[in-house]
């Protein structure tokens, strides 16, 4: 709805060879539209917070996506502090299999408890 208001803003008649007063009208009404519409979005933005994922630009309003920057379209982070806090949990994991591996053989569950006897 902006993008089709500014194009208008844009976009010469055909009439403006006969009317350019008239042009100049239109074109400040429709400014005028364009700047009511901005404002009326910009205020909507104010009251209800949102996200964007910066790789496929879906837009998310929900509070835990917006505070951990978790894209549910992509599946991924992508604050840096929660990739930061799974790359070290996984590197956690990964030292715990290789310690287990080098000691008794017993393995490692899934949940990062040893195999029952």
């Amino acid at each position: 709805m902006l993008s089709d208001a500014l194009a208008m803003v844009n976009r010469v008649p055909e009439e403006s060879i006969i009317h350019p007063l008239l042009v100049k009208a239109q074109r400040e009404a429709i400014q005028s539209q364009y700047d009511e519409l901005k404002r009326k979005v910009d205020e909507y933005e104010a009251q209800y917070p949102s996200t964007t994922c910066p790789h496929c630009a879906r837009t998310s309003y929900n509070r835990n996506d917006i505070e951990h920057g978790y894209c549910d379209n992509c599946k991924i982070f992508y604050n840096s502090t929660e990739n930061e806090k799974l790359l070290q949990r996984e590197a956690e994991l990964l030292q715990r299999i290789k310690e287990d591996r080098d000691g008794d053989n017993q393995g490692v569950w899934v949940n990062g408890d040893s195999e029952p006897e």
